[in-house]
């Protein structure tokens, strides 16, 4: 699995961005239930998580989630995709289980 994000890489301060934060199954099993949670990086807070149930992120196949982030300042804000952040997957390469996009707010 790998960790990705398909959201805009800038907003306006003041107006709510879609994320759209999600995993990608690029192994050769569907995995059993994770969860992934979207993060601040600085300062470091919790945006939001969504669980991907058991069996049904088949290989190839991805899952994304809209979530609604309200900016707290102007500037570069660094968000960050955690999968499987728990450690419920075994896998090849826990290397890509982490993914980080900077946006720009003005």
């Amino acid at each position: 699995m790998v960790a990705k994000d398909d959201s805009a890489i800038s907003g306006s301060f003041g107006k709510a961005i879609t994320l759209y934060p999600g995993v990608k199954n690029i192994g050769n099993v569907t995995p059993g239930y994770f969860t992934v949670i979207v993060r601040h990086e600085n300062p470091r807070y919790i945006i939001g998580y969504f669980d991907v149930p058991g069996e049904t992120l088949y290989p190839n196949t991805q899952k994304t989630q809209p979530m609604i982030w309200n900016a707290t300042f102007k500037g570069n804000h660094t968000i960050s995709v955690w999968v499987d952040i728990f450690g419920e997957v075994p896998e090849n390469n826990e290397g890509n289980n982490v993914f980080y996009r900077t946006i720009t707010i003005s």
